[in-house]
């Protein structure tokens, strides 16, 4: 007699099947997915772990990092040759702190309210001007490495004529002091 609940034909369980191909195939593929998601999580923790350490700064560096300092200028020069440089400079770091910076930003300030109000008034012909600034900037550029260039060539023919000088210098006292002086009045 059947019952309600009982099917009109007979059902079979596709995992009651005994078919081992299937089944390595299965497991095999279940092993696949497996390693992608150990490796996919194990990156997604390590990229997590990452920022904890940015955000909270816990990242485990030696100690000594902080206390060691790799100065080489103290390595070739003594903290006496250090202070006489710091000492001298100090003028030069003031004028730069002080009145040079403050002009500086006063100047950027003004160039950038006038390159504003300019192209408020007048856009087609700020631009038209724009256009001609790199040129400017390469001019001055250009300008500046011939100067050096110059004055570098100035200073060697300085040193050569003094070089000479010291050397006609050296030549007279040596003179003087073998008491040559008429020998040479003479030639």
């Amino acid at each position: 007699m059947m019952s309600d609940t009982q099917p009109l034909l007979p059902t079979a369980d596709r995992f009651s099947i005994d078919d081992s191909n299937s089944n390595r195939r299965r497991s095999a593929i279940n092993k696949l997915f497996n390693w992608r998601q150990y490796f996919a999580f194990t990156k997604i923790d390590q990229k997590y772990e990452n920022l904890d350490d940015d955000n909270d700064g816990t990242r485990n560096e030696p100690v000594i990092g902080y206390f060691q300092l790799n100065i080489s200028y103290c390595d070739t020069n003594s903290i006496s040759q250090f202070s006489v440089k710091l000492f001298n400079n100090i003028d030069n770091m003031s004028k730069a702190v002080g009145f040079e910076l403050s002009m500086l930003l006063a100047a950027l300030f003004s160039i950038i309210c006038s390159s504003c109000v300019a192209l408020i008034i007048n856009w087609k012909l700020t631009f038209a001007i724009a256009c001609t600034v790199p040129f400017a900037i390469v001019g001055s550029y250009v300008f500046s490495k011939i100067t050096v260039k110059e004055s570098r060539n100035e200073l060697d023919a300085y040193s050569k004529a003094g070089e000479i000088v010291q050397e006609v210098f050296s030549s007279l006292r040596s003179v003087l002091s073998l008491n040559g002086e008429k020998f040479e009045e003479k030639r």
